[in-house]
Formats: structure tokens, sequence, C-alpha cells
């Protein structure tokens, strides 16, 4: 399996909340995971909202985003491209999407050209889900509306 995780499903790789558990396992069995490179900056700012929202002591915000950085290299990133931009604003009109959710959109639908294989894109954002699975995608969680409501075993 490919799998393409936005930021909303990332960061819960390194902050203990409800679906950790489940995308630690989704990317156990994955042979590859990958990402559009502007999520870095979107988890440093996941962190530091966190920190600034009191979700996570500064501390704990510090070590998630050093356990971040240095587990990044072993990510495929998907380079922002003019083809990506161009694809990410068709993706906008037609999902309604905000900017860096139809960012996320256009590099899972292009990494999927790219290999000439299904990828599963992985999010925890509803909007981006529904567009995903719109849109063609194999997306997970598989019923991300009631995910949370049938979800045990996590702590938030």
């Amino acid at each position: 399996m490919i799998l393409y995780l936005d930021t909303s499903a990332l960061v819960k790789l390194y902050v203990r909340e409800t679906g950790s558990a489940q995308v630690k396992q989704q990317v156990n069995q994955a042979d590859l995971t990958g990402t559009i490179d502007l999520t870095k900056v979107e988890m440093a700012a996941a962190f530091a909202k966190a920190a600034r929202m009191k979700v996570l002591s500064p501390q704990n915000a510090q070590i998630a985003w050093q356990t971040f950085k240095t587990q990044w290299p072993s990510i495929y990133q998907l380079e922002v491209s003019g083809t990506l931009r161009e694809r990410a604003i068709q993706l906008i009109w037609a999902y309604g999407l905000r900017s860096y959710d139809a960012m996320h959109l256009s590099a899972a639908h292009i990494w999927q050209g790219a290999i000439g294989d299904n990828i599963t894109f992985g999010t925890f954002d509803l909007a981006l889900w529904q567009a995903g699975k719109k849109s063609g995608l194999n997306v997970w969680p598989k019923n991300l509306e009631t995910f949370f409501e049938h979800t045990e075993g996590d702590n938030l």
C-alpha cells in the first residue's frame, strides 16, 4: 500500500489523540508513506498551536517537533510544482477547499498518476476527506463521518 498523509493525519504520529493508533498501524502497513513538502510548515504550525492552546506543554511540543524533524527524511516528499499549484486551484473551485487542503489533494492525485497505481489518501479533515472521495481517491479512514463516534482506546 502507498499512503499519502495530510497534516491532520501525520500529526497523529507525534501527538496522542483520537486516531493515533490507527495512523501508526496504517504507516506500519504501508510500503511507502508520503506527503507534500509544505507539510513540514504545517506541522510546525500544528505543534506551536498545540503549545499555545495548552494541548501540549511547550516542552512536549518541542519534543514532538524534534521527533518529527528527525523522521521527516524517511517520508517521501512531493515537491510543489506549477502543475501541482494549477491542479490545486482547480480543486479549490471544484470542492470549495482551503488552499493547503487543495495542495494536499492535488499532490495525492499527481503522485497517484505518476506511479500509475492507487494510493490511499489519509486525512482526518472531513471536507478534505469528502473531496478526496468525490475526486476518486481511495480515502482513509473509510468512514470518517462516524470514525470519532466509534473509536476506542485513544486518549485526547
